[in-house]
């Protein structure tokens, strides 16, 4: 989506005619959620905002690939495209996408079963790219460290962390290997948090035909090493 990907708005508008551009988040039964609020209280009376991370109101969150489903959607939709424009190796398409949806859906009901104990236990991330994978397996985040990818942390957002951390018992703070971590590292020890690294982009998984299903077991390993008690 351009709004997700602008740094590649320059390339997708000389696309020549024969390419074809495919918006996976237009994708047919595609589960897209808004983009997730945090609300701040306080102890006085009506002392409450809202924090709503680096999107306007009414957009979409389109972190959509960490939901399972999601992606056995966009690797169909893929599959459909290709076997479109090159039928002469629909059959090869078909096969390997099969294939992929039969991983992704045994390491799903793999994570589900290990998760599952953890669930509705919160943690604090960095920013808010985890709202799909909450969703799917039943996780809370409790906040964000950053409100905008240019924004200084504010004393007042620090403060509804502290309370958030303190009424939650939140104990982990995720941060992604794109972000510094010497840069986190004072806020997390203001904070009483430990941190661990969780990357949604996958990075540093080799590509192969398992990458996906290893991303998701990857974020999962995470996840349950820090929150499990």
């Amino acid at each position: 989506d351009a709004q997700f990907e602008a740094q590649l708005d320059q390339a997708l508008q000389h696309l020549q005619p024969k390419q074809q551009l495919i918006t996976l988040s237009h994708a047919n039964n595609l589960k897209l959620l808004p983009v997730r609020l945090f609300k701040w209280g306080s102890e006085t009376a009506g002392d409450e905002h809202v924090e709503q991370h680096d999107h306007h109101e009414g957009q979409h969150d389109l972190h959509i690939w960490l939901d399972p489903q999601n992606a056995i959607i966009m690797a169909t939709t893929i599959q459909e495209a290709l076997s479109q424009r090159y039928p002469e190796h629909a059959t090869n398409f078909a096969s390997n996408t099969a294939i992929l949806i039969k991983a992704i859906e045994t390491a799903d009901q793999t994570i589900r079963q290990r998760l599952q104990p953890l669930q509705g236990r919160s943690y604090i991330t960095f920013h808010d790219a985890w709202q799909y994978f909450d969703n799917h397996y039943g996780l809370k985040l409790g906040g964000t460290i950053s409100t905008g990818m240019a924004q200084q942390i504010s004393a007042r957002h620090l403060q509804g962390l502290y309370r958030t951390i303190k009424d939650q018992q939140i104990k982990c703070l995720f941060y992604e290997p794109q972000f510094s971590q010497h840069a986190l590292d004072t806020v997390a020890q203001e904070l009483g948090l430990n941190t661990f690294v969780l990357d949604p982009l996958g990075s540093r998984i080799p590509l192969s035909a398992n990458t996906y299903p290893e991303l998701l077991t990857k974020l999962a390993d995470g996840l349950a090493t820090c929150l499990s008690p």
